[in-house]
């Protein structure tokens, strides 16, 4: 595995994730199908060190996984009548939601100004913490020996970080998605 498509799997594997358990309400569902974007992906040997943004090309692969599997349930539904209206309704809805919604137009300069505005916000130490563990990538213990402090020290930071963005991010829903646990 080359180290620049273990970076892109390592960086966005768990917001694409948390991105289609939401479309798709089931967590062993979600996993299959961004494992199948990240595998098409590797098997195509795609140059994604080089693409101007590969988070939009894996996010809209993970979408149209989404909607392929709804699409299915919905289908299956109509022979089987294995869910509830309700949950028909829902389906459809989600999928609604995400053959309208496009990923490049939702991640334009401007919502990138509004969150790094956000994180600049934060307290000092706060913020610091949070892009060495979000941005950098690093891993708490990591982070907690290069500033010499606790990794409960970390968490706390981590936790304050993550409830002053919901806060003033929460216009973003998707994207805090994506960077947030």
């Amino acid at each position: 595995m080359n180290t620049s498509f273990k970076q892109l799997y390592l960086q966005y594997y768990a917001p694409a994730k948390r991105f289609a358990t939401l479309y798709v309400k089931r967590s062993d569902v979600a996993e299959d199908i961004v494992q199948d974007v990240f595998l098409k992906i590797y098997e195509l040997q795609k140059n994604t060190s080089q693409c101007n943004f590969p988070m939009a090309y894996i996010m809209t692969s993970v979408k149209h996984g989404c909607i392929s599997f709804l699409r299915g349930e919905l289908l299956l539904t109509q022979f089987e009548g294995t869910y509830s209206e309700v949950e028909r309704s829902e389906m459809q809805w989600m999928c609604h939601q995400l053959e309208t919604w496009d990923l490049t137009t939702s991640l334009n300069e401007d919502a990138f100004s509004e969150i790094y505005k956000a994180i600049d916000a934060l307290p000092t130490q706060c913020r610091e913490i949070f892009i060495r563990s979000k941005i950098e990538g690093k891993k708490h213990a990591e982070i907690a020996q290069e500033l010499n402090i606790s990794i409960n020290t970390i968490e706390s930071q981590m936790s304050i970080a993550y409830r002053k963005l919901r806060k003033s991010l929460e216009h973003f829903l998707f994207l805090l998605l994506l960077f947030l646990p």
